[in-house]
């Protein structure tokens, strides 16, 4: 990709985009904020009770599914069947045709 400004040399191109980018700070991530990130998520996860794991998911299963559509839900519904039947036929369980 060739630098390019109207009314300056490529050299003061170079030059000028070396000086910006020399002046640009290394954002460092904040200690903090990466010790309270890793309170969250797995670690709060193993500090709950199936009971109260269960509730979560139930929730979020009820938020999601209160936003997809009958055919959406069909969908769902049919690759479900789908995993079920298949998984018994690896186990042997499945009707043969």
């Amino acid at each position: 990709m060739r630098l390019q400004i109207p009314g300056l040399s490529r050299l003061q191109c170079v030059l000028t985009s070396y000086l910006a980018l020399s002046k640009i700070k290394v954002m460092k991530k904040n200690s903090a904020a990466q010790a309270l990130g890793k309170l969250g998520g797995k670690a709060r996860a193993e500090a709950l009770s199936d009971a109260e794991l269960s509730e979560i998911a139930r929730k979020g299963a009820e938020a999601r599914a209160s936003k997809l559509t009958a055919a959406e839900r069909s969908e769902i519904a049919r690759k479900a069947v789908q995993a079920r039947i298949a998984k018994q036929r690896k186990q042997g369980k499945g009707k043969t045709a």
